[in-house]
């Protein structure tokens, strides 16, 4: 409902818009400090459905804030595997809510709202890499830890985390196909989804149907990577 009411309030008002944004960033802090996957999945649902208004008030540094409290709990390996599928989620999600912010932007002159929120809806592939863009810089600071928390993860794969990972893979899929600069905003990022990918994607399936499409979400980020 938050999602929608935030799509609603940027097609009457752009200022309504940007004000109640503020608001629901300011609100959902704490909830992401504490990596609460329903805030990650607001803020993925947010940035999903309202990009421009997201990023028309948002920068780089308004959404390391919002991560630098589950990163902590990732370094000590202190959260779930499901938290941390709902970071990562959220993460890529701002992400690419920020390349299609910019899409818009420079795709049309039309000041019209409904135009560009029927603009934003629209899911296009990605195949430049900007180092120096807002969501490279995200995906630079938060992105290499997460991947290897996952990888320590798979570690000890236990059946009923299949699916889960398999989530995890899923969003990398996506970003990797709609903001790539978020994934290759340099070498480090670059290396540790390659060797994360590389690792899934090895693993014996022992005939196990689940496992099995683990592995090809894992084929699929390194075969759009590379």
């Amino acid at each position: 409902i938050i999602a929608e009411l935030s799509s609603s309030l940027s097609l009457v008002s752009v200022e309504d818009g940007k004000e109640w944004m503020k608001t629901v960033l300011n609100h959902i802090r704490p909830g992401c400090g504490n990596m609460d996957p329903m805030t990650f999945q607001l803020l993925g649902d947010i940035a999903d459905r309202s990009p421009l208004t997201l990023w028309s008030v948002g920068s780089a540094e308004v959404f390391s804030s919002l991560f630098s409290g589950s990163m902590e709990h990732i370094q000590r390996c202190t959260c779930s595997l499901d938290q941390l599928e709902a970071s990562m989620g959220a993460l890529l999600q701002v992400g690419i809510a920020h390349e299609k912010a910019q899409r818009i932007m420079s795709s049309t002159q039309s000041k019209d709202q409904m135009e560009q929120t029927l603009m934003a809806q629209f899911d296009e592939k990605s195949t430049t890499v900007d180092a120096s863009s807002p969501s490279a810089i995200i995906g630079k600071h938060f992105l290499p830890t997460m991947l290897e928390a996952l990888t320590i993860f798979g570690n000890s794969l236990s059946s009923n985390q299949v699916d889960v990972m398999s989530s995890c893979m899923s969003h990398l899929s996506t970003c990797s196909i709609q903001c790539p600069s978020m994934m290759a905003g340099d070498d480090t990022s670059l290396t540790c989804l390659l060797r994360t990918c590389l690792k899934f994607a090895q693993i014996n399936s022992q005939g196990d149907e689940d496992i099995t499409f683990l592995k090809l979400s894992a084929l699929d980020v390194l075969a759009t990577m590379t």
